[in-house]
């Protein structure tokens, strides 16, 4: 969990992870959520960040990291797939990059993933409810089995950011890595 600065960068860091995973790690699957459609498609979006990166290699290598989206190229969703001609088995590596609008903590179950990223978390309403319904989807026990990540602009005020707050003073009680600042 990060409490940054704005425009320090912290959205393309999150998206090259998911872009990274999508191309090099068959059958992932990262996740955006946002508690706001912007934070994912607006202007400086997440998400666009992850399809620009997808596009560029796609586009800029030869077709050496190419992978076709034939089953699932939606502005939210992505799936690394191709249908062989007449077939309607997908095939490829399967990994998969998508966006969620987390208007609702239950809206984030169902989001097991080796990746995700909880986008502007200091305007995140209900954050700390959308953290305890993820935290199984990435633990098992005493296992960890993805990652996390939570950043928002410090500095905000209001009821929205408690939840960043919260985390950032005490990112053990969550599972949170902690560093001394």
């Amino acid at each position: 969990v990060c409490a940054k600065t704005r425009g320090c960068g912290f959205s393309y860091m999150d998206a090259s992870e998911g872009v990274y995973n999508y191309n090099f790690i068959p059958k992932s699957k990262s996740f955006y959520l946002a508690y706001l459609e912007k934070y994912l498609l607006g202007e400086d979006g997440i998400l666009l960040k992850c399809w620009d990166g997808l596009t560029h290699l796609n586009q800029k290598t030869n077709g050496f990291w190419l992978k076709n989206r034939h089953e699932i190229d939606q502005k939210m969703h992505k799936r690394a797939s191709y249908l062989p001609e007449g077939s309607k088995d997908p095939k490829g590596y399967m990994s998969e990059m998508a966006g969620i609008i987390v208007d609702n903590p239950r809206k984030v179950r169902g989001a097991r993933g080796m990746k995700i990223t909880l986008e502007e978390f200091g305007s995140f309403k209900d954050g700390l409810a959308a953290l305890e319904a993820l935290r199984p989807l990435v633990e098992e026990g005493s296992e960890v089995l993805g990652q996390i990540s939570a950043f928002g602009t410090g500095g905000e005020e209001g009821e929205y950011i408690e939840a960043l707050e919260t985390i950032f003073y005490d990112p053990k009680a969550y599972n949170f890595a902690a560093f001394e600042n």
